[in-house]
């Protein structure tokens, strides 16, 4: 946001009246950056680079309503020429 960052943008957030989770992404990891944006109202925190075992996790506590993505099904590619039998073919001509 335009003259804010994420841990006033957050406080305003929750002055409005907002109380959907919050989580920080960022590169400032010190811990006294951590307490702030909890002090600020967020509910996690992420340290760039995120990992995505610790994304994926913080999704399921947040978002425990969306399911989890299968692996997508194999789907074999379709031959260019279908194989046909020549007795159920019968020609029209």
């Amino acid at each position: 946001m335009p003259n804010l960052d994420g841990i006033q943008s957050t406080r305003l957030i929750r002055e409005m009246g907002y109380s959907a989770p919050i989580v920080a992404l960022t590169a400032f990891a010190e811990e006294s950056n951590v307490k702030e944006c909890y002090a600020s109202g967020m509910n996690h925190f992420l340290p760039k680079p995120i990992r995505r075992p610790a994304l994926k996790e913080v999704l399921k506590q947040y978002c425990p309503t969306i399911p989890e993505a299968e692996e997508p099904e194999k789907v074999e590619p379709v031959p260019e020429k279908l194989p046909m039998d020549d007795e159920a073919v019968s020609p029209t001509l």
